[in-house]
C-alpha cells in the first residue's frame, strides 16, 4: 500500500479551494433567499389592506388556534 503525504502547500491550496467553494455555495443560497423575500414583499405591496391584515393574522396563529378552528368547523 502506497501512502501519500500532502505537502504544506497542497494542504494550503486544498483549504483555500474548500473555503472558496463554501463561500460560493453560501452566497448562492443567500441570494436565493433574498430573491424569495423580495418577491414576497413585492406580492404584499399589491394586496389590499384587508388582505394584508388577513395574512398577518394568519401568521400569528398558533397550533392551538388552528386546532380550535378545525373543531368548530367539524
Amino acid at each position: 500500500m502506497t501512502m501519500t503525504i500532502a505537502s504544506d502547500s497542497e494542504r494550503q491550496r486544498y483549504s483555500q479551494e474548500l473555503a472558496a467553494y463554501t463561500l460560493r455555495q453560501w452566497t448562492a443560497a443567500r441570494s436565493l433567499l433574498d430573491k424569495r423575500r423580495i418577491n414576497a414583499e413585492s406580492d404584499q405591496r399589491f394586496m389590499t389592506p384587508a388582505e394584508l391584515a388577513k395574512c398577518k393574522r394568519a401568521n400569528n396563529l398558533t397550533h392551538n388556534d388552528i386546532e380550535k378552528s378545525r373543531a368548530v368547523k367539524a
